[in-house]
């Protein structure tokens, strides 16, 4: 599997991805072997983890894309 992540900081992933929210927080949201990632641009992960909030089965529910959102600035887009 090709990861192409975002690697966020600990304030990004707090404050824009809503960490430790709950629900509220960004299914795309990952902790990688170097901290918070944003996973919605890599592919095949991206992919995995929209399904998992479309069908309801993550815990976290949020899309993203939020004020301050480091994905939504660089415009990357998920082909579903």
């Amino acid at each position: 599997m090709s990861l192409q992540v975002i690697t966020l900081t600990d304030d990004q992933a707090t404050y824009t991805c809503k960490l430790s929210k709950g629900e509220e927080c960004c299914g795309f949201l990952i902790l990688g072997k170097d901290g918070f990632e944003c996973a919605k641009s890599s592919e095949e992960l991206g992919k995995l983890l929209l399904k998992r909030l479309v069908d309801g089965t993550s815990n976290a529910k949020g899309f993203g894309e939020w004020e301050g959102c480091i994905w939504k600035k660089r415009n990357k887009k998920i082909k579903v």
